[in-house]
């Protein structure tokens, strides 16, 4: 099974709640990938640095052996500013 894990870039580490989870989906569905946008982290609300939901995914997933696919959006080329940001475009692929 291909699971996308996706987040804010704000996203706190993973406690044992979410690594209890996808492990309880690991062992039901034997996830064989795990697809995310390789987002690296960002300030949360009150300026920690937090290591985002695609960083934690893709540790998870190292930490069993699960393949990663990593799908950055291509900032340089279709800046945030623009009507159609970087971001979605990346997740129509």
């Amino acid at each position: 099974m291909i699971v996308i894990i996706c987040g804010g870039r704000e996203y706190p580490p993973f406690g044992p709640e979410e690594v209890a989870f996808l492990d309880a989906l690991h062992a039901l569905y034997s996830i064989t990938e795990v697809v995310h946008g390789d987002n690296p982290g960002g300030k949360d609300k009150q300026g920690q640095w937090q290591p985002g939901a695609d960083q934690e995914g893709d540790k998870w997933a190292a930490s069993r052996g699960i393949d990663r696919i990593r799908m950055p959006a291509n900032w340089e080329k279709y800046q945030r500013y623009l009507r159609n940001p970087a971001g979605p475009r990346r997740n129509i692929r």
